[in-house]
C-alpha cells in the first residue's frame, strides 16, 4: 500500500487547531509511520494564515538524539538521502524551504521541514518521503483536492478537515 498520505484543509477550519493536527499528523515518529501525513493541502482562502500557524508551531519542536526531543532521529542513513533528495528536487524546481533551513542534509536529526509552492509534480508530492517535512499544496475547489489527492499510486489514509461534516464525509 504505502502512504502518500493527504492530509486536506478546507477554509471553514480552526486554523490554529487544524495547524496542530497538520504537525502531529506529519511529524509524529519523524514523519517515519506509513500514516504519516505526507502531503498538505490547503484551500486559498486560508493559506497564508494557515502557513504562518503551522511555521508558527513546528518551529517550537525539537528533533533530537536522546529523549530531549519531539522526535527522534531518521532511522537509516539511506532514509536520510531520499529525504534529502526529495527537498532538493521540490527547491530546485521552485518550492521554498520556510523552516529547517539549518539542516544540511546529512545529518540525522532533521528539523521540521515546511515547504510552500511545492510543483505538483516534483518527487516531495508524488514519491514517498517518510521524514519530518511537510508539503503544503494550495487548492481552489473541492473537485481540484479531490483529483489531486487520488492522484498518486499510494493509498493508505487520507484525512479532511471541515466544518462542514458533510462535506469531510
Amino acid at each position: 500500500l504505502g502512504g502518500k498520505d493527504p492530509m486536506i484543509v478546507f477554509d471553514d477550519v480552526t486554523i490554529e487547531r487544524t495547524a496542530a493536527g497538520a504537525a502531529f499528523g506529519a511529524l509524529t515518529a519523524g514523519g517515519q509511520s506509513c500514516t504519516s501525513v505526507e502531503r498538505l493541502y490547503v484551500q486559498a482562502g486560508i493559506h497564508d494564515a494557515f502557513v504562518a500557524e503551522l511555521v508558527r508551531q513546528v518551529s517550537t519542536l525539537t528533533p533530537a538524539e536522546g529523549r530531549d526531543g519531539e522526535y527522534g532521529p531518521m532511522i537509516t542513513p539511506f532514509q536520510t538521502a531520499i529525504v534529502a533528495d526529495h527537498l532538493t528536487d521540490a527547491l530546485d524546481r521552485g518550492a521554498r524551504l520556510l523552516t529547517g533551513q539549518e539542516w544540511d542534509r546529512t545529518n540525522h536529526t532533521i528539523p521540521p521541514l515546511v515547504v510552500v509552492d511545492v510543483p505538483v509534480d516534483c518527487k516531495l508530492a508524488c514519491e514517498e518521503t517518510f521524514g519530518p517535512v511537510i508539503p503544503v499544496l494550495r487548492f481552489e475547489t473541492e473537485a481540484e483536492v479531490i483529483a489531486a489527492a487520488n492522484g498518486t499510486p499510494y493509498g493508505l489514509t487520507a484525512s479532511v478537515w471541515s466544518a462542514d461534516d458533510e462535506r469531510a464525509d
